[in-house]
């Protein structure tokens, strides 16, 4: 019997740390040629860049959407997430908009709150004002991306009539999708996205109760990020590159989110279930379990651990797409919606 079809989606946050290094050129070209390779050849249906400034990460996820757009046919491509509050809405309107077109309507932005002080200090911004900023950029955003000719008077952001250019590809422009694991944060998904970028699978029932709460016309739209290790042998692809998976999450911590303990070996991943392994048989299993849940069309891998060669990390890309994803293709092909 067929699982329900999901749409597979790939998450490239283009880090190269230190460690690791290698000619910022050279990484950059590597992970956009597997990304071709990747839709090409193995079938997967979007990517996704995700924004953090000042440290080794994506810092101008638009400019790779645009690189990822010229190198692509037919799968999805946007931001998980980018920083909404450090945005002027109206540029990011302009280059959300370009992107599009260069894609031929295939572009997806997804947005959150951001949470890490010294970043929106930088940028102008507040933390105390991140979620206000965002609700106002948000309806400019909409309007801007309806094609609408209007002005705006705001708390944040005001100006006289204008229209943003180019038009859009598609009525309404891109689809906006708003991340978040707090419950402000998954009411706001709820309320105001047109999907939910959810970070754990556990979060799916609340955004599916807001939306009830809210009396939506449907229990929404959900990704779901997995961190996992699919493959034919996955403790020993584990065992090669747990170190880059540790430098994953001490980053994160580090960036301010202290739910993620001071892991001092790969090992505490596994045991404290930050990361999971699977060979192809568990991954399908665990992934029709996630797909029974109401409003989940996508879910979303980190292909390339940080610092982890692409070269290396591509025989694992090509077991899921060979092993995994065809128990969850429609009838079509595509899981995608």
């Amino acid at each position: 019997m067929s699982a329900r079809a999901l749409q597979f989606s790939l998450h490239y946050d283009f880090r190269n740390p230190a460690p690791w290094h290698e000619p910022g050129e050279r990484r950059h070209a590597a992970l956009l040629d597997q990304i071709e390779w990747a839709e090409r050849e193995l079938g997967f249906d979007a990517f996704s860049i995700p924004e953090h400034h000042f440290v080794d990460f994506a810092s101008s996820p638009l400019t790779l959407a645009a690189a990822v757009a010229a190198r692509t046919r037919r799968a999805t491509l946007g931001t998980n997430v980018l920083v909404l509050p450090v945005h002027n809405p109206l540029r990011l309107a302009e280059d959300c908009l370009t992107v599009d077109a260069i894609s031929g309507g295939r572009f997806r932005l997804g947005v959150g709150l951001g949470y890490r002080g010294a970043e929106h200090a930088a940028l102008g911004t507040a933390l105390a004002e991140r979620r206000d900023r965002a609700e106002e950029a948000l309806g400019i955003l909409r309007r801007a991306f309806a094609g609408e000719h209007f002005a705006h008077q705001g708390r944040f952001f005001a100006f006289d009539e204008l229209t943003v250019t180019p038009p859009p590809v598609r009525e309404g422009g891109p689809e906006i999708w708003i991340g978040g694991l707090a419950p402000a944060g998954v009411e706001r998904a709820a309320r105001l996205g047109d999907g939910y970028l959810c970070p754990s699978p556990e979060a799916v029932g609340a955004y599916v109760e807001q939306r009830r709460r809210l009396n939506a016309p449907s229990t929404g739209r959900a990704l779901v990020m997995l961190s996992w290790v699919v493959d034919e042998d996955p403790e020993r692809t584990f065992a090669r590159i747990g170190e880059h998976l540790l430098y994953h999450y001490t980053q994160y911590r580090e960036f301010g989110m202290q739910q993620i303990p001071a892991f001092e070996k790969p090992e505490e991943l596994l045991s404290k279930g930050f990361v999971t392994l699977h060979d192809g048989p568990g991954a399908v299993s665990a992934l029709r379990d996630i797909a029974a849940a109401e409003s989940v069309e996508a879910v979303e891998l980190w292909p390339v651990a940080p610092g982890e060669r692409a070269d290396d990390a591509a025989p694992r890309l090509e077991y899921f797409a060979n092993h995994v994803m065809p128990e969850f293709r429609s009838a079509t092909g595509n899981g995608g919606p």
